[in-house]
């Protein structure tokens, strides 16, 4: 990850690489595949969207709770972001890392779905029920942990 950190605005973020802490992936073909339909499709992205949201909310009450010697070359040797201010737990390291979704077989869901190629389809409608599904699972920075 490069770039802007929402936790230290006024530096840039200067350790190379994605900073997941605990990356989720979503598996569309699955669930195209249990449901058929788009409207059950959708109904079910959002239940599995919001338990991910979940899991991801439990995971990171468990890591941010962790001693350093959990990870002692990571932190003792700054790879992190953040690291030099660990005392008794990891939690100013891991606030500047990220709780990521990602989804595989968005071309096989559509398939399964809608029963034709997605190059076949009118996008914007897919595309504005995309934005409506993040948007319900992602918070504003000030409701974050």
């Amino acid at each position: 990850m490069m770039g802007f950190d929402r936790f230290n605005p006024t530096e840039p973020y200067i350790k190379v690489g994605r900073g997941n802490n605990a990356p989720n992936t979503i598996n569309l073909p699955y669930i195209a595949l249990e449901t058929g339909n788009e409207e059950d499709f959708f109904k079910r992205l959002e239940e599995v969207l919001l338990l991910s949201r979940k899991a991801h909310l439990i995971r990171w009450d468990i890591m941010r709770k962790q001693p350093k010697s959990t990870a002692q070359f990571t932190y003792d040797n700054k790879t992190i972001f953040g690291a030099e201010d660990c005392t008794d737990t990891v939690e100013n390291a891991l606030k500047h890392g990220s709780f990521a979704f990602g989804y595989i077989g968005v071309a096989e869901a559509v398939l399964d779905v809608y029963k034709s190629e997605y190059r076949c389809r009118n996008t914007l409608r897919d595309r504005s029920q995309l934005l409506r599904g993040r948007r319900l699972i992602s918070q504003r920075s000030k409701d974050t942990l």
